[in-house]
């Protein structure tokens, strides 16, 4: 019984589609390209934020680069992933850039709002991050997830066998 697990386990893991998960992270990295694309003050400045008027959540992502930046970035990333998924374009290269893009934008956003929290070692339960930021957490940790996956290109070479079907006649 434990090795028919493990073996389901690492069929999970290691052997199911991509398609889902890389689909999710398009329409979030869309979403939140068009919610920073909009004019607005979305990353307070830290005078704002020692009034009492701005969140410090999202001010470190400002000190890196300005809102209209990050919204290019996670346009350009979601664009070119639901570009790949929707016209079953499946280049290694592509899907690879897109794995290490989506990885690096990912990881450097949602960290820079865990800094904003981050008081030193020793006050990490003094000053803990919104219970919100877990599925922020859950992007970086399908991000990686896709990176690892498709740095081998093994799913690419899988998926050229079934190029000419479409996603749905895929069986699980």
């Amino acid at each position: 019984m434990m090795r028919h697990f493990k073996r389901h386990v690492n069929d999970v893991v290691f052997n199911s589609d991509m398609l889902a998960i890389r689909f999710t992270l398009s329409v979030a990295a869309l979403i939140i390209g068009a919610g920073l694309a909009f004019p607005s003050d979305v990353f307070q400045e830290s005078m704002q934020v020692s009034v009492g008027s701005g969140i410090n959540s999202l001010s470190p992502m400002g000190q890196i680069a300005p809102d209209w930046a990050w919204a290019i970035c996670f346009l350009t990333q979601g664009g070119m992933t639901m570009f790949s998924l929707l016209a079953n374009y499946q280049n290694k290269w592509l899907v690879w850039l897109d794995a290490a893009f989506g990885v690096t934008l990912w990881t450097l956003s949602v960290g820079a709002c865990y800094i904003a929290y981050w008081g030193g070692f020793y006050q990490v339960m003094e000053n803990y991050s919104p219970a919100v930021m877990g599925g922020n957490l859950s992007f970086v940790a399908a991000s990686w997830w896709v990176f690892v996956r498709y740095h081998s290109g093994a799913d690419v070479e899988q998926n050229r066998h079934r190029k000419g079907r479409r996603a749905t006649d895929r069986m699980p």
